[in-house]
Protein backbone atom coordinates (compact mmCIF):
# COMPACT_ATOMS: atom_id res chain seq x y z
CA UNK A 1 0.00 0.00 0.00
CA UNK A 2 2.47 2.24 0.67
CA UNK A 3 4.68 1.75 -2.46
CA UNK A 4 1.24 2.97 -4.24
CA UNK A 5 1.22 6.11 -2.82
CA UNK A 6 4.75 7.48 -3.79
CA UNK A 7 4.63 10.52 -6.19
CA UNK A 8 4.36 8.99 -9.78
CA UNK A 9 3.88 5.16 -8.81
CA UNK A 10 1.57 3.39 -11.25
CA UNK A 11 -0.92 1.32 -9.07
CA UNK A 12 -2.07 -0.33 -11.78
CA UNK A 13 1.61 -1.69 -12.51
CA UNK A 14 2.23 -1.90 -8.32
CA UNK A 15 -0.91 -4.56 -8.69
CA UNK A 16 0.63 -6.88 -11.49
CA UNK A 17 3.82 -7.12 -9.90
CA UNK A 18 1.81 -8.83 -6.99
CA UNK A 19 -0.13 -10.56 -9.00
CA UNK A 20 -3.10 -8.69 -7.96
CA UNK A 21 -6.06 -6.73 -9.58
CA UNK A 22 -5.22 -2.81 -9.75
CA UNK A 23 -9.08 -2.57 -9.13
CA UNK A 24 -8.81 -4.46 -6.28
CA UNK A 25 -5.62 -2.21 -4.82
CA UNK A 26 -7.46 0.88 -6.15
CA UNK A 27 -10.45 -0.13 -3.72
CA UNK A 28 -7.69 -0.95 -0.97
CA UNK A 29 -6.45 2.61 -1.04
CA UNK A 30 -10.00 4.80 -0.88
CA UNK A 31 -11.02 2.48 1.97
CA UNK A 32 -7.49 2.90 3.90
CA UNK A 33 -8.21 6.95 2.86
CA UNK A 34 -11.83 6.83 4.92
CA UNK A 35 -9.48 5.45 7.91
CA UNK A 36 -10.99 2.17 7.99
CA UNK A 37 -8.32 -0.13 10.76
CA UNK A 38 -8.22 -3.20 8.13
CA UNK A 39 -6.36 -0.88 5.64
CA UNK A 40 -4.04 0.50 8.23
CA UNK A 41 -0.56 -0.66 7.84
CA UNK A 42 0.67 -2.72 9.86
CA UNK A 43 4.39 -3.89 10.28
CA UNK A 44 4.51 -7.29 10.84
CA UNK A 45 7.88 -9.40 12.24
CA UNK A 46 8.82 -11.91 8.94
CA UNK A 47 7.83 -15.07 9.07
CA UNK A 48 10.33 -18.12 9.35
CA UNK A 49 12.77 -18.75 6.32
CA UNK A 50 11.86 -15.02 4.92
CA UNK A 51 15.83 -14.48 4.73
CA UNK A 52 15.32 -11.40 6.98
CA UNK A 53 16.83 -11.04 10.73
CA UNK A 54 15.20 -12.49 13.71
CA UNK A 55 12.89 -9.85 14.77
CA UNK A 56 13.19 -7.57 11.61
CA UNK A 57 10.06 -6.17 10.00
CA UNK A 58 9.12 -7.65 6.75
CA UNK A 59 8.16 -4.53 4.61
CA UNK A 60 7.81 -5.97 1.38
CA UNK A 61 6.44 -9.39 1.75
CA UNK A 62 2.70 -10.61 1.91
CA UNK A 63 1.71 -13.14 4.60
CA UNK A 64 0.02 -16.46 3.94
CA UNK A 65 -3.52 -16.09 4.34
CA UNK A 66 -6.19 -19.14 4.29
CA UNK A 67 -9.72 -17.96 3.04
CA UNK A 68 -12.42 -20.07 5.33
CA UNK A 69 -14.51 -22.04 2.43
CA UNK A 70 -17.96 -20.26 2.79
CA UNK A 71 -20.47 -23.74 3.60
CA UNK A 72 -24.24 -23.48 4.26
CA UNK A 73 -25.42 -23.81 8.04
CA UNK A 74 -27.35 -27.17 6.31
CA UNK A 75 -26.58 -29.18 3.69
CA UNK A 76 -28.17 -28.33 0.23
CA UNK A 77 -30.57 -30.41 -0.90
CA UNK A 78 -31.77 -30.90 -4.28
CA UNK A 79 -35.79 -31.77 -3.76
CA UNK A 80 -37.91 -33.16 -7.06
CA UNK A 81 -41.35 -34.69 -7.47
CA UNK A 82 -42.07 -36.84 -10.40
CA UNK A 83 -45.15 -37.82 -12.04
CA UNK A 84 -45.37 -40.22 -14.83
CA UNK A 85 -48.87 -41.88 -15.32
CA UNK A 86 -49.25 -44.09 -12.34
CA UNK A 87 -45.74 -43.58 -10.97
CA UNK A 88 -44.66 -41.19 -8.17
CA UNK A 89 -41.50 -40.01 -7.37
CA UNK A 90 -40.18 -38.17 -4.60
CA UNK A 91 -36.37 -37.19 -4.36
CA UNK A 92 -34.36 -35.60 -1.44
CA UNK A 93 -30.87 -35.54 -2.54
CA UNK A 94 -27.44 -33.97 -1.60
CA UNK A 95 -26.22 -31.38 -3.97
CA UNK A 96 -23.14 -32.16 -3.86
CA UNK A 97 -23.72 -35.79 -5.40
CA UNK A 98 -26.16 -34.43 -8.91
CA UNK A 99 -24.26 -36.31 -11.44
CA UNK A 100 -25.64 -39.18 -9.30
CA UNK A 101 -28.75 -38.16 -9.20
CA UNK A 102 -29.39 -37.38 -12.64
CA UNK A 103 -28.21 -40.79 -13.52
CA UNK A 104 -31.37 -41.78 -11.15
CA UNK A 105 -33.63 -40.11 -12.67
CA UNK A 106 -32.46 -41.08 -16.41
CA UNK A 107 -32.86 -44.45 -15.36
CA UNK A 108 -36.50 -44.13 -14.01
CA UNK A 109 -37.67 -42.36 -17.09
CA UNK A 110 -36.72 -44.82 -19.10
Amino acid sequence: MAACRQPGISVAAIARQHDLNDNLVHKWLRESKRGDPAFSPTVMPAPPGAGLASGSPATHSFLPVRVAEDRPAYPRMIHLHFRQGDKELHIDWPAAQSEECLLLIQAWLR
